[in-house]
């Protein structure tokens, strides 16, 4: 059963199955069990997350060239996503910033159709395309959905293959940027995610699995503040100085359960508010962990080794 820990019960604030004309609202029935076929071609809105919609998406929604801002997620909407959506190129943004464009349905492993690369006036409310129950393929063409400038998120689904590094070109996403908890093939993390420099809130890269290096163009990234999350990978590199460039970050920047070797790189210790959650479970050698000319605490901190097999490593106080 897929987690719906954030659905929200909104009957109660907003009129049933609503759709904007201009000033005017559409009512296709109160909380009917299925979405309509035939919608009026002046839709300009559609708000229909957290309903209790069943089936599928009609292909007719295709028609709906005018309309620019659309919600159909938390519903328990089946079948494969129409590739017909993509021919809504007005489509701006999703209604709500909980309930988003067809997010938290169950689309039983369908993939996302290459069309919606095409709906490229997309630029805020993020594009919601996580815990859908999707699968196949991160389709290449997203990257083209340039203007986005808040989230992107297509995480806790069960896409295979690789991160497409077309996604390097969203460089104007500014919050949240999340492709994690997937059924990827084990690979590198491409670098060109470094790339998305306006990224401040959250970087969901965890559980993917990641191979190898980690790249130096994570450095790039030095707006970060809040969460950057590369842990539950299977990187097996030395830590990059470059890390060290991240001096805004104060939340939790997490870089464990990976298989990280050799010395914790003395730039490390630049990172002065974020430094308890970086490094427990991995290989690194032992030694204190740079502190980056703070006062040391009053117990020094340390990495304890592990040799695989064996249990988690974690910092620890001696």
């Amino acid at each position: 059963m897929r987690n719906r820990h954030h659905r929200m019960s909104l009957r109660s604030f907003r009129c049933p199955a609503l759709l904007f004309l201009g000033s005017a609202c559409y009512h296709p029935g109160a909380w009917a069990a299925t979405l309509p076929t035939t919608l009026p071609t002046a839709t300009a809105l559609i708000d229909w997350g957290n309903m209790g919609y069943s089936g599928t998406i009609p292909t007719e929604f295709g028609y709906l060239t005018g309309t620019t801002e659309m919600n159909l997620g938390y519903n328990e909407l089946t079948g494969s996503l129409p590739s017909q959506l993509g021919q809504m190129t007005a489509m701006k943004t999703a209604y709500s910033y909980y309930v988003g464009f067809v997010n938290s349905n169950d689309f039983g492993g369908s993939q996302i159709p290459t069309q919606f690369g095409y709906m490229t006036a997309f630029t805020s409310m993020g594009y919601g395309l996580y815990s859908a129950g999707l699968g196949g393929t991160v389709p290449s063409e997203l990257g083209c959905l340039s203007i986005l400038n808040t989230d992107f998120r297509v995480n806790n689904n069960d896409h295979t293959g690789t991160v497409p590094t077309e996604l390097g070109q969203l460089t104007g996403i500014t919050a949240n940027f999340f492709v994690s908890v997937n059924q990827y093939t084990s690979s590198p993390l491409p670098t060109e995610i470094g790339q998305l420099t306006s990224v401040k809130t959250y970087l969901g890269l965890l559980e993917m699995p990641c191979t190898g290096t980690l790249p130096t163009e994570i450095g790039n990234m030095v707006e970060m503040i809040s969460r950057f999350k590369l842990n539950g990978n299977s990187f097996s590199s030395t830590i990059p100085t470059q890390i060290g460039r991240l001096t805004k970050m104060v939340g939790k920047f997490d870089l464990s359960s990976n298989m990280f070797t050799g010395d914790v790189p003395t730039e490390v210790g630049r990172l002065r508010r974020c430094l308890p959650s970086l490094l427990s479970s991995n290989m690194i050698i032992s030694g204190d962990i740079p502190t980056g000319g703070r006062p040391p605490p009053s117990e020094p901190l340390s990495v304890t080794p592990r040799s695989p097999p064996g249990p988690s490593s974690v910092w620890r106080r001696h």
